[in-house]
């Protein structure tokens, strides 16, 4: 068998049996345990430890499956929004933000916001709401979503001042880009001029060329003393 074709066949087995032994997963998969553990070093997000298979990282092993062509649909189900949670925190704390999971705020408004990264010394901030569709999403949806994402944005910064006890580097904030995250490639990339799709594989190179990008999309920050000053959410925005 080809080398990726062989890679893909094993891919969806090792997510099912993730913490089971290895020669156990191996007998079932019909292959020695030599050629299996060949297969899983070659296998991003996944880890050999007593002798059991487990994945420490499923949407990094899930994403390399959509990379060799394995249905969206099949691998989703092994997915949930906390894992877009946690490699949006890690990506964006390997770019320097301090990263907030969570953000919940009950009063003067409820809102959530799944991920937000602060970069204290700019004030620059990203506000990420992770969407786990498991089937395709049409434009309306996402601009749907997009402004709901901008209005949490805009609430989470007007109101920014009964979270400073709580998240004491929140104080450093100056503006935000509100940012919706995909599973797969977007088939729009902004809304509103306002928020950023891009999908989760983007999201690295998104952050490293973030001005760029910006300037591409004509995106305009939302603007923390834009958003004090006006009382109107037809003023909030730089």
């Amino acid at each position: 068998m080809s080398s990726i074709a062989g890679l893909r066949e094993f891919i969806e087995p090792v997510l099912i049996y993730s913490g089971k032994r290895l020669d156990k997963i191996a007998k079932l998969l019909h292959v020695s345990v030599d050629v299996f553990r060949e297969v899983l070093s070659k296998l991003p997000g996944v880890l050999i430890e007593d002798d059991r298979v487990y994945v420490s990282n499923r949407l990094e092993l899930v994403l390399y499956g959509l990379k060799l062509g394995l249905p969206v649909k099949r691998l989703s189900k092994y997915l949930n929004w906390s894992d877009f949670e946690k490699m949006s925190a890690e990506i964006l704390g390997r770019h320097g933000y301090i990263v907030a999971s969570n953000v919940r705020m009950d009063k003067p408004c409820r809102l959530e916001i799944d991920v937000v990264g602060v970069d204290t010394g700019s004030g620059r901030t990203v506000s990420i709401d992770c969407k786990h569709w498991r089937h395709g999403i049409s434009p309306s949806s996402i601009i749907e979503h997009g402004r709901r994402q901008i209005d949490r944005t805009v609430k989470f910064l007007k109101h920014l001042s009964w979270l400073y006890r709580r998240y004491p580097y929140f104080t450093k904030i100056k503006y935000a880009i509100p940012v919706l995250i995909t599973l797969t490639t977007p088939r729009i990339r902004s809304v509103d001029n306002r928020l950023v799709v891009v999908s989760i594989s983007e999201l690295n190179n998104f952050l490293q060329d973030l001005y760029l990008v910006l300037d591409e999309l004509d995106i305009k920050p939302i603007s923390l003393n834009k958003v004090t000053e006006k009382s109107s959410s037809l003023h909030f925005y730089t």
